[in-house]
């Protein structure tokens, strides 16, 4: 009994440890690359107002992973920052916005598989509030995916901060 509890143990204890290594793997963030407007096409309108990149349910880097990459690529914006919130609302960054044109901005929620959207509204509205304060950015252009609309959606209407703030 002892030796099958031990084995049934280090089991459980593996399968989390693989789990906490995807999830992670999951979260890195795509890499950012600089883009050059004047090597662009001529269609594109190139703006110092950045693009937030929302990822919904249970969304991650590859959420948006193939995007980035495509108009990095392609010279039609670039993967400036990466800003991920935790479900206690703490916020870390990789990278940096100083108006670089058309530059995206991936959220990525470290935990966002809720049964509903509520938890990641407060996560996103810490995350606005952050970038509007620490970067005085008061305009963004929004892609979002499922949820993650819903999420901004109530985020922003739910915060007077960020009425007043972005108007």
């Amino acid at each position: 009994m002892k030796k099958i509890s031990k084995v049934l143990g280090y089991s459980i204890g593996g399968v989390c440890v693989l789990l906490l290594l995807t999830q992670a793997f999951l979260l890195r963030g795509t890499p950012g690359k600089a883009i050059d407007p004047a090597a662009g096409p001529k269609v594109v309108r190139y703006s110092k107002v950045p693009t937030l990149l929302i990822p919904g349910w249970g969304g991650n880097t590859v959420t948006y992973n193939h995007l980035i990459k495509y108009y990095q690529k392609r010279n039609i914006a670039q993967k400036v920052m990466t800003v991920w919130v935790s479900p206690h609302h703490h916020i870390r960054v990789s990278g940096d916005w100083h108006g670089q044109k058309n530059a995206l901005i991936q959220v990525l929620i470290d935990w966002n598989y809720n049964a509903s959207y509520h938890p990641q509204v407060g996560q996103l509205r810490q995350v606005l509030i952050y970038l509007n304060k620490r970067y005085g950015i008061k305009q963004t252009n929004i892609v979002a995916h499922s949820y993650g609309g819903t999420e901004f959606m109530h985020a922003y209407m739910g915060s007077k901060y960020l009425q007043r703030a972005t108007r």
